[in-house]
């Protein structure tokens, strides 16, 4: 629990990537005010996060701090966005049955001989 010991030291882990979520979770439970310290820097600043840091280091931090560094991060929108998928993959085309009019090619022999 290196974090509990010294909590600068998520500092260095974030410079160097390596700042894992049991890292902010330790910070949090330990050292509140810190963790909402950069928390609330993480949100005042998410539009110049948005405009200097890639992608993927945005949505470390707001993984990380649960503060959404960009707008499709907000978790009103990812909820949205979820519902949308897991409507899809509960809806499923009834299937339909092969009709006469629809089949203009000749049978081929393995149909023939299926019957």
């Amino acid at each position: 629990m290196e974090v509990a010991e010294n909590p600068e030291v998520v500092f260095e882990l974030m410079d160097q990537g390596k700042l894992t979520i049991e890292h902010t979770e330790d910070l949090e439970a330990v050292y509140p005010e810190i963790y909402n310290e950069i928390h609330m820097d993480i949100v005042s600043r998410a539009a110049e996060l948005k405009a200097t840091l890639p992608w993927a280091k945005r949505v470390t931090l707001s993984t990380l701090f649960q503060a959404p560094t960009d707008d499709i991060l907000r978790p009103e929108l990812i909820g949205l966005i979820q519902a949308g998928y897991s409507e899809q993959s509960t809806e499923q085309p009834e299937p339909r049955p092969p009709s006469a009019s629809t089949n203009s090619h000749p049978p081929t022999k393995a149909q023939e001989l299926s019957g």
